[in-house]
């Protein structure tokens, strides 16, 4: 045990969360892994089977999408016509207006770049300004990658916020324009659990603010944005904001059904990925001196990834999660608010 009193450093991290242990988050990760992996072997064959040889890491979402589609008579690319971003994100508003009573009217304040969307957000319940959003929604040169939401800023006075809703969508004809995007499923998905961060951080009804948003549990914190993306599975909302982007002809219920039901494929995979990550970044803390950190990894990935890591490849060294961002020991986190959050719909 070290002077601080913690066996190790994760404990040490981990004091201030929910599951404040290594101990604890190991058990839960290698008990649902134990549990999910005969599931993910199954699936693995099936991608094998679409692929008839070898699934890699390189290839699997491609042979997954190809099996989705062929299961589901869609194709996906057609999909996305019914879902342009304006269609989905004005219909996101609204639901925050119905759930929150919060609504967002577009505000004229200059944004950080020429191409982000700014809003005012107002509680209606209290008539008061909570703050404002900026949307910065198309992918550019220079911008970090993926997607995310952040406060940047709060006033003490007038207790407002400012907080930033990133994502990094691209339009298929390469303009940049907003309304040439065409959304995917897992990009609607995006933006509710980034929609679920925004709300989380620009309407806390707390006393301190050193107890709000970011500050709280961080095994916690990806619970209101996964629990917010459970709506994405509900076949009403999908139809109420479908509108092809030429004609707003509503997408077919059945059609519909069946692109939902093509989502829960895979899905015992997929975590297994989630899994094998968040004990890699256990492991890596809470060893105290590591010769050889891609072997490491590899070693890792191999005993948990029902796919077989590549040899001589590392993600994790430009996977930011790990070492940054309040992620580190704490990339469980999103299995963590996958169990929360499946508790809390039911």
């Amino acid at each position: 045990m070290s002077s601080s009193g913690y066996k190790n450093p994760n404990d040490f991290i981990l004091n201030e969360r929910v599951l404040n242990k290594s101990s604890k988050v190991k058990k839960f990760l290698l008990n649902l892994h134990k549990k999910i992996k005969p599931i993910a072997t199954e699936e693995l064959k099936l991608l094998e089977k679409e692929k008839k040889s070898e699934i890699f890491s390189y290839d699997a979402d491609f042979y997954e999408k190809k099996y989705k589609e062929k299961k589901s008579s869609l194709n996906f690319q057609d999909v996305s016509k019914y879902f342009p971003f304006f269609k989905v994100f004005n219909y996101l508003l609204n639901l925050n207006k119905e759930l929150f009573d919060l609504e967002f009217t577009p505000c004229e304040a200059k944004p950080p770049h020429p191409e982000m969307l700014v809003y005012n957000v107002y509680d209606l319940k209290t008539k008061t300004n909570l703050g404002i959003v900026f949307f910065d929604i198309l992918w550019r040169d220079h911008k970090e990658v993926g997607a995310w939401a952040a406060e940047l800023h709060y006033s003490k006075e007038t207790k407002q916020r400012v907080v930033s809703f990133n994502t990094n969508f691209d339009t298929e004809n390469g303009s940049r324009n907003l309304n040439d995007i065409l959304l995917d499923v897992s990009d609607i998905k995006t933006l509710f659990h980034e929609m679920g961060h925004a709300i989380h951080f620009i309407c806390p009804k707390i006393k301190y603010h050193s107890h709000s948003s970011e500050t709280i549990e961080w095994d916690f914190i990806e619970l209101p944005s996964q629990l917010y993306e459970k709506w994405v599975e509900d076949e009403n909302v999908l139809y109420s904001m479908s509108g092809h982007y030429k004609t707003n002809q509503k997408m077919d219920k059945s059609d519909i059904k069946k692109l939902l039901d093509s989502e829960k494929d895979f899905q015992a995979l997929n975590y297994q990925f989630l899994i094998s990550k968040s004990i890699l970044d256990i492991k890596l803390h809470e060893s105290k001196k590591i010769k050889d950190i891609a072997k490491l990894e590899y070693n890792v990935l191999k005993k948990y990834q029902p796919i077989a890591p590549l040899k001589n490849v590392s993600r994790m060294m430009s996977f930011s999660h790990f070492f940054g961002g309040g992620y580190d020991v704490g990339y469980y986190s999103y299995v963590y608010a996958n169990v929360l959050d499946s508790n809390v719909w039911d």
